[in-house]
């Protein structure tokens, strides 16, 4: 049929050519080590848009938390006047 199920389709990963940026060469130089269990293998970038969206999902929570306490600060003093 000319409909192909998502799961039927094989995703293969890219390799990363090292040689267009010398900060990853940097960096993958440095900072991997033979002995890190396939740590390596889940990108930077990936911890990086990980660390990023839970300080984001943080900052509103706090935002929400701190507007719910505004609004019922401003009733307990209505309540005291």
């Amino acid at each position: 049929s000319q409909w192909i199920l998502i799961s039927e389709i094989q995703f293969d990963s890219i390799p990363i050519d090292f040689n267009k940026s010398q900060f990853i060469n940097i960096k993958t130089t440095f900072l991997n080590n033979d002995d890190d269990n396939g740590v390596s293998i889940v990108h930077y970038w990936h911890w990086l848009f990980f660390a990023l969206s839970v300080l984001i999902l943080f900052i509103v929570s706090l935002v929400f938390v701190y507007i719910n306490w505004i609004q019922t600060y401003q009733q307990h003093c209505k309540l005291y006047k």
